[in-house]
């Protein structure tokens, strides 16, 4: 079976009312590219850039290796809350205008990777892999925007 991976919230923290992941106060310092705290509750640091990136596939901008990447991700299937099965690396950055989100997704099979939807927004892009990120823009554990793709980039 495929592994898919939670990003910034492990299960344990899910739905309990504590505070939001991502909201500045949980830690009295600021937090590294990712930090989890004491309840499993992980925030994540975007970082900011001075210069906009090449949207090109190719990850080759300095950035890439003077940013730490946010890994250590948690399984959703098929074993939740275990570590993920294979390496993830993800940056978050912004600049004035954009905010970028970078993924290198590993894979020790590659010839067993699922891609077949190349249709915008189709729900069959969940029977893909595919990589995901959820902003929680109200801090409420319920709503917030996705954006996800598949290895055809679907």
């Amino acid at each position: 079976m495929r592994a898919r991976r939670a990003l910034l919230v492990p299960a344990s923290a899910q739905g309990d009312g504590g505070p939001s992941p991502l909201r500045p106060d949980v830690f009295s310092s600021p937090a590294a590219t990712v930090a989890r705290d004491s309840a499993g509750r992980v925030t994540v640091r975007a970082t900011r850039i001075s210069e906009p990136l090449s949207i090109d596939g190719a990850l080759d901008e300095d950035v890439y290796a003077r940013v730490q990447a946010i890994d250590g991700f948690l399984q959703q299937e098929p074993q939740e809350g275990q570590p993920a099965t294979q390496k993830t690396d993800v940056w978050l950055l912004f600049d004035d205008t954009f905010v970028y989100v970078s993924a290198r997704c590993w894979s020790t099979a590659p010839e067993r990777i699922v891609a077949n939807e190349m249709r915008r927004d189709s729900f069959a892009l969940f029977q893909n892999d595919n990589f995901a990120v959820l902003f929680d823009t109200f801090h409420d554990r319920r709503n917030g925007f996705q954006f996800q793709a598949n290895p055809l980039a679907g």
